[in-house]
């Protein structure tokens, strides 16, 4: 039954019409190659064929700390893969379009989950990014545990096994001529 709450509370919280925080480093997600750092963003390819995980860490968290989020994770040069909710989160998407919901208000750093069954078919690594998602809303957001929740968009680093260097973002609110004019009056 809690399951069926956390997930109907996740598609309810996710669909709020709010507009983001133009906070950008409210909330910031990393791929990780470690289930104890969030920051180990690169490694030496894996022998081919090599199996291997990664870890999806909420590095920063805003001060009401995260009840959802939506994530799409985009990969190249691997094969295959899984996700696995850990800490209490539950997930109501897929491994490509994470809708996820927790209790509890975590804050950062804390560990979301784990991508396993990830192949490295010839040896040349690849890599791993968080970006919107191409199925639910097609937002890359997490939803705060303030008394009147809303999304904000999501800061975020990658990880790779290629020798390139990891996708990174920072959120920052899209702000039109106009708006950013009306700062300044």
């Amino acid at each position: 039954m809690n399951r069926i709450l956390g997930v109907v509370t996740a598609v309810f919280l996710l669909s709020i019409s709010i507009t983001p925080s133009a906070f950008g480093e409210d909330y910031t997600w990393h791929l990780s190659y470690s289930s104890s750092d969030p920051n180990v963003h690169t490694q030496a390819p894996v022998p081919s064929p090599g199996q291997f995980k990664v870890y999806l860490w909420l590095k920063y968290t805003g001060a009401d700390g995260m009840s959802a989020a939506e994530l799409g994770i985009q990969y190249s040069g691997y094969f295959g893969h899984s996700f696995t909710p850990l800490n209490g989160v539950l997930n109501a998407g897929n491994a490509d379009n994470l809708l996820l919901a927790v209790g509890g208000c975590p804050m950062g750093p804390f560990l979301a989950g784990s991508f396993g069954d990830y192949i490295d078919l010839d040896g040349g690594g690849g890599m791993l990014c968080i970006g919107n998602t191409t199925e639910f809303a097609m937002r890359n957001v997490t939803v705060d545990c303030a008394l009147n929740p809303s999304p904000h968009d999501n800061g975020v680093i990658g990880c790779a096994d290629d020798g390139t260097t990891p996708c990174s973002t920072t959120a920052v609110e899209a702000v039109t001529w106009g708006g950013g004019k009306s700062l300044y009056r």
